[in-house]
């Protein structure tokens, strides 16, 4: 038996198809955007048993907001998990030395270490601009600010991981870029 919405419940309920359209141009993957929207309306029923609220709509986008953000960065903790993670059966290329693949690793390892150290906004515009390729639009609209602000906050991360890179390894620059592009292009033709 289906039960009717409390009355209440009307006053989010009628932002459903917005709030949809809201996550979908965020997300994309349909899914993604179903299982969020069950977990805003949740959290929003859960809370409002315990607290009124006098703007339903602000509220219930401050919960979709939120509930994006955890969801990228949990996104963001797993790929760096993945790229640490390093599986011979798969990226094994004959093409490619062992000294330059155990390089390459390294180089993943420091730059993954290098965009730990960053302050977490830079971290959060940083990881969803280059690692997710969000524009610094849609990175300023998920963050909350602009993109004139996201693109200061790429601007640090770069030269912080760049200087860190360097820091950390003497060998130049151009060698362990080089090291990182062709690894890419070898893992990316399997």
């Amino acid at each position: 038996m289906v039960k009717k919405p409390h009355k209440g419940d009307q006053r989010y309920l009628k932002h459903s198809s917005e709030l949809h359209n809201f996550l979908s141009k965020r997300l994309g993957n349909p899914a993604t955007v179903d299982e969020l929207i069950q977990d805003v309306f949740l959290k929003i029923f859960k809370n409002t048993k315990r607290h009124s609220v006098e703007k339903p709509r602000a509220y219930l986008f401050a919960v979709a907001r939120n509930l994006l953000v955890d969801h990228f960065r949990h996104n963001i903790a797993r790929q760096h998990n993945n790229m640490l993670e390093f599986d011979e059966t798969i990226h094994t290329d004959t093409s490619f030395s062992e000294e330059k693949r155990l390089e390459t690793r390294e180089d993943l390892r420091s730059l993954a270490v290098a965009i730990r150290t960053l302050p977490p906004r830079t971290r959060k515009a940083f990881t969803l601009s280059r690692l997710y390729k969000y524009s610094y639009a849609e990175v300023g609209e998920m963050m909350g600010i602009s993109p004139r602000t996201v693109e200061g906050h790429v601007a640090k991360g770069l030269a912080t991981c760049t200087t860190y890179m360097l820091q950390v390894d003497t060998r130049e620059k151009s060698h362990m870029t080089d090291n990182i592009v062709q690894f890419s292009k070898t893992v990316a033709t399997k």
